[in-house]
């Protein structure tokens, strides 16, 4: 088995290249939705036709998956300086986060690809337009290793570790960790504006925090009961270990984002603002039901959760939508029929 993790753990570059590639299928899968989305209008039933982007249903299947790709795109660069500076030494410091990297990345590559083809109809469906061909590569870099959920084990399983060195010989030092959460919710969202970095940034570690004290306490409790440590880990608390991974890749994806922001140009914060409110409202907006049943958001506040994601893909234009994907710069050349607005009509003579 060590002889097997060490051999494993020299897979960093790869896992750094799968995450990286799995941002680009994410980008490539939403330039095509989106612009087909901006170009195509649809009949209403005055006679008159609008365009697919000003469905509502439409803006919020495609800008959170936008919102997503920009928060986890800044974190891929940041990783890769991280590995790029150890890559000839130890790899220690950067292998739990490149793991979890790899397993969180794929896992939204498959999602935005599939919703994008979904949010096209048949157009997704054509096999010029390559979106089937970009899911398919996204559910081949997700398995390059196994199950996604393997390597989101081996990043969880890193932060318990090292949340064990709050441990003394006597156990948990409860106290310590009790008094932290507390003062983690006093500061939490239930006061104060959900849009507010600051508010989201604490909803996000006290997420991160309780989960990871719940485990580690759970954990514990199966030990006393001279339980197989295994048989804890993948039969009874398999899904709060898969939590504790999701819940710490998105508040590190969280904090890069926000640190990026004030180092871009000023006529883009505003833009990339927007991006980053939007990936952090989707994620507590998806996890609400676990922090209203942990009191660390009100039922009020939850609706505003709601009510801000709906009233930020409204706001978000289809000329800014079509600058925020462009953005990638992704060459047209390589665009299918569907994203270029004098190609795709070209369908209709077949």
């Amino acid at each position: 088995r060590d002889r097997f993790l060490r051999a494993a753990n020299q897979l960093m570059s790869g896992r750094t290249c799968i995450a990286a590639a799995s941002v680009t299928v994410c980008k490539f899968s939403l330039l095509c939705a989106l612009r087909y989305s901006i170009f195509r209008s649809y009949a209403r039933f005055d006679g008159s036709t609008t365009l697919l982007y000003d469905m509502l249903s439409q803006r919020k299947a495609l800008l959170p998956l936008l919102a997503s790709t920009y928060a986890i795109a800044f974190t891929v660069n940041d990783v890769k300086t991280k590995f790029a500076q150890v890559i000839n030494g130890d790899q220690t410091s950067v292998t739990d986060l490149i793991c979890g990297l790899k397993s969180y990345a794929t896992a939204l590559a498959i999602e935005a690809s599939a919703v994008s083809r979904d949010k096209t109809g048949a157009m997704g469906l054509i096999a010029m337009n390559r979106l089937a061909d970009l899911n398919a590569v996204a559910v081949s870099l997700s398995v390059v290793e196994g199950d996604q959920m393997v390597l989101a084990q081996k990043a969880a399983k890193g932060l318990l570790d090292d949340f064990q060195k709050s441990f003394s010989k006597n156990g948990l030092v409860k106290s310590v960790i009790q008094m932290k959460l507390k003062t983690m919710r006093l500061n939490a969202g239930i006061h104060g504006s959900v849009c507010s970095s600051e508010v989201q940034q604490t909803l996000f570690e006290l997420r991160e925090h309780t989960l990871l004290n719940e485990l580690a306490t759970a954990l514990y409790q199966k030990k006393k009961q001279n339980m197989n440590m295994l048989d804890a880990w993948s039969r009874c608390h398999l899904d709060l270990v898969l939590a504790v991974h999701r819940a710490w890749m998105e508040k590190i994806i969280l904090c890069n984002f926000l640190r990026v922001i004030p180092e871009a140009p000023q006529e883009l914060r505003p833009a990339l603002k927007n991006m980053c409110t939007l990936f952090a409202l989707s994620a507590i907006d998806r996890d609400a039901g676990w922090f209203l049943a942990n009191t660390s958001m009100s039922r009020a506040s939850a609706a505003d959760v709601k009510n801000a994601i709906t009233a930020l893909c409204l706001h978000i234009s289809a000329d800014e939508a079509l600058a925020l994907v462009d953005s990638f710069g992704i060459p047209e050349p390589l665009l299918p029929p569907m994203a270029h607005p004098t190609k795709w009509h070209g369908f209709d003579d077949i």
